[in-house]
Parts: structure tokens; sequence; C-alpha cells
């Protein structure tokens, strides 16, 4: 791991001399993304970071470039999400939806059903939650997806509300699928 990251860091030093907006713009939202996912103190940190991203990529054009918006209304819906400002959680994922018949990317889609369902999770709202996950578990099979990361997020959820529905078997399987794959 330590060697990925060396090797990380000195790409992200060659790439900051890269002046196009379009690396600038990546390179931003991934210091946004440390903050994100890897250093929950300072989530706070992630925002100026992710609305300079997003400045950028509301310009897209290119297919490539549409995906990087979509991608980070994402993080933007994650990160609201995590601070449980629902309203502003739900606005970057109207955006992001909206975006959603552009993207062809089956493991950006996944991402989409399974960050809408954790929300609605947080906020226990099961009902909601549950056609999303499904939703995503149908795309994660159709393209072989069940090693992705959000896939495995999913089956965790799927067993949350199995659990909650005293679905207890099911709810095992959910959580046994999901160590498996994690385990893979």
């Amino acid at each position: 791991q330590s060697a990925n990251l060396d090797l990380m860091v000195k790409a992200a030093l060659i790439l900051q001399n890269d002046n196009r907006p379009e690396v600038q713009a990546e390179l931003v939202r991934d210091k946004a993304k440390i903050y994100l996912f890897f250093n929950s103190n300072k989530v706070t940190f992630a925002y100026p970071y992710l609305k300079k991203s997003e400045k950028y990529f509301e310009k897209a054009k290119t297919e490539a470039e549409i995906e990087e918006l979509y991608t980070v209304y994402n993080d933007l819906s994650w990160y609201y999400n995590v601070l449980e400002k629902n309203d502003s959680s739900q606005y970057y994922f109207d955006k992001q939806k909206a975006l959603l018949p552009q993207i062809k990317n089956p493991i950006l889609i996944e991402y989409y059903y399974t960050n809408r369902a954790n929300n609605y999770m947080r906020q226990k709202k099961y009902e909601q939650a549950l056609p999303l996950l499904n939703q995503c578990y149908t795309i994660a099979n159709k393209y072989k997806l069940q090693l992705s990361r959000y896939y495995l997020f999913n089956l965790r959820l799927l067993g949350i509300i199995a659990d909650n529905d005293n679905r207890y078997s099911s709810a095992i399987n959910y959580f046994q699928e999901s160590l498996k794959g994690s385990m893979a």
C-alpha cells in the first residue's frame, strides 16, 4: 500500500504542473475525495474543492466531462449526506439524476443508486431505499459487478432492511454475500 501511495503522490506532483483546466479540476476533486472519504474528522475541508471542481465541470461538453460532473454531484450529495443536510443532499441527487440518462458506465449508475439508497437509510426511510437497492442489485448482476465496493455496500444495506423486517435468514444471506465478496 505504501508503494501505491508513493506512486499516487508522485503522479499528483507531476500533474500539478499540467495547466490544462480539466487536469486541474480533477486534481481539485481528488483533494476533496481525500477529505471526504479518508478523513472523517475533516470532511468539511472537502467542500471548497468540490465546489471548485463543480464550477469547472458544469461547462461539460464531452461524455468524459459529463461523467466527471455526475461524479462531483455524487460526491456533493455524499458530503451533505454525511453532514445530515438532507435538503442539500437531495438537491445534488436531483442534479445527478438529470444526468443519469447520459451515463453509460454501469459502475457510476450503481454508485448513484447505492448513495441515494444510503441517504434514505440514514433517514430510516427503508421503503424508499429498497427499490433503489434492488435497482443496484440488478445492474451489478447484469454487468457482473459483484465485486464492486458499491455492490458490496448495497448488500449490507439490503441486509439491514431484511433484518429490520424480521427476515433474518435473508439478512444473514446478504451479509454473508457481502463478506464473501469483500474477501475475494
